[in-house]
């Protein structure tokens, strides 16, 4: 590790600002325009109606940017002339809009039911007639010397990337394999790789007219079919001792073959052509390792192996290619109303086929209908839209439906199949986060002072500053504005009050201590000052590229800035929570880079990770049916049959069930049965208390191990019949399992008292019973009860017990208007010595949270009546509690 970071402060700062998504220069919005062309026509995770869409402008590569970097190469060794000409042929720019009205639907996975989306190298369906089905992606990138975007030069490249696990100067060649797209020329004098070594030196050229391959063989010419094409730096450059050129045009003393740490393919001179690029590898004797296989939608999408990677081109993924009458066959079984293909090209003469129980129906595409009964527009002839056909309004039965099938005349496209009801999701609340100090994770607290933040590894590493906060490195790549970031001994604070409008200050930092280890939200705790705000604050984590704060999600369609986690007892500190799956973040990693850009000071004085809050279990009944202890049953033999045990009437929320296997068995053939409902764990139905399906696939341990199973979040019915089934065995059984043991289990809420003793009251006049809590106590999604136990002389009632709210609302038994967690209304009965205790629903009563809560008894009745107990319950814990306990270590 220590190797591969020192290797990275070596590295040009222009990595960095590639791989960190600064302001765009006129480079990264020519890329941006030469990537527009295969952006998506709609954006949205829902169904949408566009009106005036069209294709994104974002940049799908960002090219870096700034005076203290120099983007300039070293001299080619051989003439190549950079003179313009008018482009003979330019590029056509096909209409990227659809019509006003027209209904599209981007793939939803909570919502919509996939056919093919085309991720797997062989087809799911059958391809008849001549269709082309693209197995493989690749990276397709426009060469031409008059367009905007001419990948001429380091920093617009054909392709580039930085160096990660595969060290390449001990590598034997850099390859492509590539091939022209059309039948236009590209000579090989007019590509160059260029060698990167330092960031205070060019890069260094190697014009492919002059490299040799490991062999020592010349580059062969590109033509229409693939070739692997391998430089060898150590072959091609003669002196061993040949140094990388300093930007200032002196010699510098690092010698090209001792330190490569990232490379540019770009080309020079007067050139049009397109290049097709379906492998990056290094190859060392026989073996060959691959870099980019081009399996990512951006050309920029970082990787494990790689620091960075970009390209001024855009990634063909796999898809299938239709014309002259050929076809392509799907089995598809939906009770969903909307056939949606992601396609492109002409679809003058394109009809769908619908193989059903009466047969077979056919609609051209001029009679294809959405569903709002308007024809079909035609499809986009260079970018993919994804159009929504209505299967009743096109005259297409689904009822019965066994196949669809699309076939085509004219040229058309089609990377995704997929059925839909056009329903959306609704957005999930804001998270409650577990803020338990044992369950959280802080990545930095920054609680130590640190100034001189540099690019500096070593000293870094060596630092006992940072060693004692349990860091491995702290960093700041960007020379320019690297005295702008500080640790002043609460917080990290980045100060852009004299910040350049195209700069940015930078802040990396590793631990492998600190390292997530599979929490589900990453949190960082922030104040802004000065006219600060998160537009231009940005991350890079886990793999994923750079993620903009403005564009991450708390939960499913809710935005991270939209966060109600603001902490009054923190110096106006925000938390803004990450969930990382829904932020498009799937790996784990160890280091984290941050970016601001903009005006005044952003300080983060805590970044962690956390996992959603999570009521604790109560065991109600450790062993419901003793007779189930050690009975082993045969997977393999056919049904069985065995009674579980009593779980409830209602039955309880979550269950307990031991057992073990014999090394083979799983849970694939085993099913539960609970108030007539019966669910199988094959299926993913059967959920955990925190949601997430219990695996089928795996073996079961040999010893015992107990799943706990929610049966409200499982599906389960409550009902009143709380004798639970267990069905075992059947087609596909392997192995033996033995049950142990079935314990019920009830949860556990956050609870907070709020009475500090017994309070007896004469309910002949008034007492105030106690306050229940504020905005801030009440800020948490999930329901909140109040719980209360009273007892009585046998004549007193609650009747004239009420909660108000500053709303000006105030609730009164006897009035019926307060509600019990069953849906009940609390009555206003007798109370005795023996006493009662009642839970309101707090807010199906109709409490408002926006200020004090308060409790009140008395001026209605006789006799007195005791509060032995009053308490406040979460379903989930309240967010300033969260707060109290996080900070409270």
């Amino acid at each position: 590790m220590k190797k591969k970071l020192f290797t990275l402060v070596a590295f040009s700062a222009l990595t960095m600002l590639s791989a960190c998504g600064q302001p765009a220069n006129s480079s990264s919005l020519a890329s941006s325009a030469n990537s527009s062309a295969s952006s998506q026509v709609v954006s949205s995770t829902t169904s949408s109606t566009v009106s005036s869409t069209k294709s994104s402008t974002a940049a799908s590569s960002e090219v870096a940017s700034s005076s203290a970097v120099s983007s300039q190469t070293s001299e080619s060794s051989s003439s190549i002339s950079s003179e313009v000409l008018p482009d003979p042929d330019p590029v056509p720019t096909d209409p990227t809009e659809l019509p006003e009205g027209s209904v599209t639907r981007v793939y939803n996975e909570a919502e919509d039911t996939m056919v093919d989306d085309f991720s797997s190298a062989t087809p799911k369906g059958t391809v008849k007639d001549g269709g082309v089905y693209n197995a493989a992606p690749y990276l397709k990138v426009r060469i031409n010397s008059s367009n905007p975007v001419f990948p001429s030069s380091s920093d617009a490249s054909i392709y580039k990337q930085g160096e990660g696990t595969y060290p390449i100067k001990d590598y034997d060649g850099i390859g492509f394999r590539m091939k022209l797209d059309d039948a236009k020329k590209l000579a090989k004098d007019h590509l160059v790789l260029a060698l990167r070594g330092d960031d205070a030196c060019k890069v260094y050229e190697i014009p492919l007219s002059e490299a040799v391959d490991p062999d020592g063989s010349a580059l062969n010419e590109l033509n229409e079919e693939y070739q692997d094409f391998i430089i060898s730096p150590k072959q091609t450059i003669a002196d061993e001792n040949t140094v990388y050129t300093k930007n200032d045009g002196t010699p510098s003393t690092i010698k090209v073959l001792d330190t490569i740490v990232g490379f540019h393919f770009y080309a020079k001179g007067i050139c049009d052509a397109t290049l097709d690029i379906e492998s990056v590898f290094l190859v060392k004797g026989a073996v060959k390792t691959v870099l980019d296989d081009f399996e990512h939608e951006k050309p920029n999408a970082s990787s494990p192996n790689l620091w960075w990677r970009d390209s001024t081109g855009t990634i063909i993924g796999r898809e299938i290619h239709l014309e002259k009458g050929a076809s392509y066959t799907l089995p598809v079984v939906t009770s969903k109303a909307n056939l949606v293909l992601n396609i492109k090209g002409d679809t003058s003469d394109t009809d769908i086929y619908v193989d059903n129980l009466s047969g077979e129906a056919h609609a051209p595409w001029g009679l294809l209908r959405d569903k709002n009964s308007n024809l079909l527009p035609a499809a986009l002839k260079s970018v993919y839209a994804p159009l929504a056909i209505n299967l009743e309004a096109s005259t297409l039965n689904k009822a019965g439906m066994t196949a669809i099938s699309i076939k085509s005349t004219s040229p058309i496209t089609i990377n995704k199949v997929f059925f839909s009801d056009l329903t959306t999701k609704a957005a999930a609340p804001y998270p409650a986060l577990n803020g338990a100090t044992t369950d959280v994770m802080v990545f930095d607290s920054f609680n130590r002072t640190q100034v001189g933040i540099n690019a500096d590894y070593d000293a870094s590493h060596a630092s006992d500053i940072v060693k004692n906060a349990g860091l491995d490195y702290v960093l700041s790549y960007n020379a320019a504005t690297a005295s702008m970031v500080s640790v002043n001994g609460s917080a990290a604070v980045f100060d852009a009050t004299s910040l350049g409008a195209s700069d940015f200050i930078q802040l990396k930092e590793g631990s492998d201590a600190h390292a997530r280890v599979g929490q589900q939200y990453l949190v960082f705790s922030i104040k802004m000052e000065g006219g600060a705000t998160l537009d231009n604050f940005r991350f890079n984590y886990g793999g994923a590229g750079v993620k903009y704060m403005n564009d991450c999600f708390a939960s499913f369609g809710t935005k991270s800035t939209a966060t109600p986690y603001a902490n009054s007892e923190k110096s106006d500190y925000t938390w803004y929570v990450i969930d990382l799956k829904e932020t498009g973040i799937a790996n784990t990693d160890n280091s984290l880079d941050m970016y601001y850009s903009g005006t005044g000071k952003l300080s983060i004085d805590e970044i962690f990770f956390a996992d959603h809050y999570q009521p604790t279990l109560a065991i109600a009944n450790a062993d419901v049916n003793s007779g189930i202890k050690d009975v082993n049953i045969p997977l393999d033999a056919g049904y069985k049959y065995q009674y579980g045990g009593y779980v409830g009437n209602p039955a309880a929320p979550v269950i307990g069930l031991t057992l073990h296997g014999d090394g083979t068995a799983t849970l694939a053939t085993i099913r539960l049965e609970l108030n007539g409902t019966t669910l199988w764990f094959k299926d993913n139905v059967i959920v955990d208390p925190k949601g997430n399906p219990i695996d089928a696939t795996a073996a079961l341990p040999t010893t015992d191990t107990t799943l706990f199973i929610d049966l409200v979040k499982s599906g389960f019915p409550t009902g009143t019949d709380g004798n639970l089934h267990i069905h075992c065995g059947g087609d596909g059984g392997v192995g033996s399992i033995t049950l142990t043991s079935l314990a019920t289990y009830s949860y556990s809420y956050y609870s907070i008292s709020r009475l500090d003793a017994e309070k007896t009251c004469d309910v002949s006049g008034y007492t105030y019973v106690g306050w229940l809590g504020n905005k801030a106590t009440f800020t948490a999604e999930g329901k909140k009860y109040l719980v209360i136990t009273a007892k009585g002389d046998g004549t007193a009632t609650l009747g004239s017990f009420r909660i108000e709210d500053k709303a000006g609302n105030t609730y009164w038994v006897k009035d019926s208007q307060i509600v019990l967690a069953d849906g009940s209304k609390m009555a206003a009965e007798a109370l005795d010595a023996t006493g009662k205790t009642y839970t309101i629903d707090l807010g199906a009563t109709g409490i408002t949270f926006q200020d004090d809560v308060h409790a009140h008894i008395g001026g209605d009745g006789t006799g007195t009546v005791t509060i032995t107990a009053m308490s406040v319950v979460y379903e989930n814990e309240p967010y300033a509690e969260i707060f109290n306990g996080h900070y409270s270590a």
